[in-house]
């Protein structure tokens, strides 16, 4: 079957795709919703869920954030959590030292993918002075 005819507007009862044009869109900040009228049901007429994808564009890419730990949060006597603000898919690590002579820092774990806008890492506290830095991975 060949489809003819443009999208139009109004309730769309026969697929799944919908269209949303936002003319002469005002450099803002947009919230996209998605939802449905009554219940959805599977092809045995029970309750099901509906997965979907949503495609944007003409959006333009938010810079980074700066790359700034925020003051470590005692967690408890042999605990602290450090935070910084991130960029969701991108991957960092975590690093320490304990003297600002030593040219070389120390990795804390493993490397650390980005899921939220903000990581928090929990790592062993000890009294001792300790530097600590986050760096971006390629």
């Amino acid at each position: 079957m060949t489809r003819t005819n443009a999208a139009t507007t109004g309730d769309n009862i026969r697929d799944n795709v919908e269209q949303v044009v936002i003319t002469n869109a005002a450099s803002d900040t947009y919230l996209i919703r998605v939802a449905h009228k009554g219940t959805l049901v599977d092809t045995n007429g029970a309750a099901a869920s509906q997965r979907i994808s949503i495609l944007v564009s003409g959006n333009i890419a938010q810079p980074k954030p700066p790359l700034v730990l925020a003051s470590p949060l005692l967690v408890s006597s042999n605990q602290v959590a450090l935070s910084w603000p991130s960029v969701v898919g991108l991957r960092y690590e975590l690093q320490y030292k304990d003297d600002l002579n030593v040219t070389n820092w120390t990795n804390i774990g493993g490397e650390i993918s980005a899921t939220k806008t903000n990581v928090a890492v929990t790592t062993a506290f000890t009294n001792a002075i300790r530097f600590y830095r986050v760096a971006e991975l390629q």
